[in-house]
This record gives structure tokens, C-alpha cells and sequence, in this order.
């Protein structure tokens, strides 16, 4: 447990003060995200830096990535796919707190529960999207 307080942080502090600033692109043409039509590939990129070294107690450097593509059999089943990453480019130990992998974001099934740290990881998901209901409602005033 000694081992645990003293790497929450890295060498035995309590808290760490951290200025940051990142920058997020994102492609995303889908209409419908929970259901997309067919053929539609997005995008995500994120580039992060923490610690700009006014303070001196954490260093990181860090590129996410994440790519979706939907492709349709039917109108009604579409097969999708999601590949994301993250790596990080500056390879300095990193405390408990600031070792973020997989977190509750990021469903991997099995693992739902849990938060799996580390610097980098790569996740590759598929799925099969079955429209079972549709129906088009009149609301009127």
C-alpha cells in the first residue's frame, strides 16, 4: 500500500499542478451516429501536451487516434468496424493517476468494470447493427 500512495503521483507527492493544452480534429459526415447509414468512414484525432515546464512535475506528450467505417448488407444490417489507439511520445515514467489506457469510456466487453492502465493501446472493435423497428411519427401542434 506504501508503494501505491508514493507512485499515485511519483516521488511521494500529494498532488501535482499540471497546464495542458490539446487539439482534437474530427471528421464525421454520419447522419445518424447510433445507427449510420452505410459506406461512412470518420474520424478522430487528438494531440495532447501536459506539463510545459513552469511547474517541473509532469511531462507528457501524447496522439489518440479512432476510425470508424460502416458497410451495409441490407437497409437493415450494417456491418461496422472501430480502430483506436493512443501512444504516447514522451517516455517518461508515469505516476498511478496520470496512467490512463482503457477507461470506462472505452467498453471492451469482459472488462466493463475495470480501468486497464498503461501509456499506449490499440483497441479494434467490430459490430453488427440490425434495424428492428422503424416507424416515421406525425407529431402535430
Amino acid at each position: 500500500m506504501k508503494n501505491l500512495i508514493r507512485d499515485y503521483f511519483l516521488n511521494g507527492v500529494s498532488g501535482i499542478k499540471i497546464i495542458y493544452g490539446e487539439n482534437d480534429l474530427q471528421y464525421d459526415p454520419r447522419v445518424f451516429p447510433t445507427f449510420p447509414e452505410g459506406g461512412r468512414i470518420s474520424a478522430f484525432f487528438n494531440l495532447k501536451k501536459e506539463g510545459f515546464g513552469w511547474f517541473n512535475e509532469y511531462n507528457n506528450l501524447s496522439v489518440f487516434g479512432r476510425f470508424d467505417k460502416h458497410i451495409p448488407w441490407t437497409d437493415d444490417f450494417i456491418l461496422g468496424t472501430r480502430v483506436k489507439g493512443k501512444y504516447n511520445l514522451v517516455r517518461d515514467k508515469l505516476g498511478y493517476a496520470n496512467n490512463t489506457g482503457l477507461d470506462y469510456g472505452d467498453y471492451v466487453r469482459g472488462y466493463e468494470l475495470y480501468v486497464v492502465g498503461g501509456a499506449d493501446f490499440f483497441l479494434a472493435k467490430s459490430d453488427f447493427k440490425i434495424r428492428i423497428f422503424q416507424k416515421t411519427f406525425d407529431i402535430k401542434e
